[in-house]
C-alpha cells in the first residue's frame, strides 16, 4: 500500500502588514455583514438527525479501533 509524504519545504506563513508612516498598524481586515452566527444547543435527538442525513463515513477497521 503506498504511503503519503508530507511536503519537505517550509510551510509559508503570512507576514503582518507593515507599520503605516504614522507608526500605527493598519485596522484588520473585516467581514462583510454576510456573515450569520447562531449560538445552538445541541441536543441528543439533533445530534442524530445530523448523523442520519450525514452520508458515508469510512469503515471501522480493528487496527483503529485498538489504537
Amino acid at each position: 500500500m503506498p504511503t503519503t509524504r508530507r511536503p519537505t519545504s517550509p510551510r509559508t506563513t503570512r507576514t503582518r502588514a507593515s507599520a503605516q508612516p504614522n507608526g500605527q498598524q493598519p485596522p484588520p481586515p473585516t467581514r462583510g455583514s454576510d456573515l450569520n452566527l447562531q449560538i445552538v444547543t445541541i441536543t441528543p435527538d439533533l445530534a442524530q438527525e445530523w448523523l442520519d442525513r450525514g452520508g458515508t463515513n469510512r469503515k471501522i477497521t480493528r487496527r483503529h479501533i485498538d489504537a
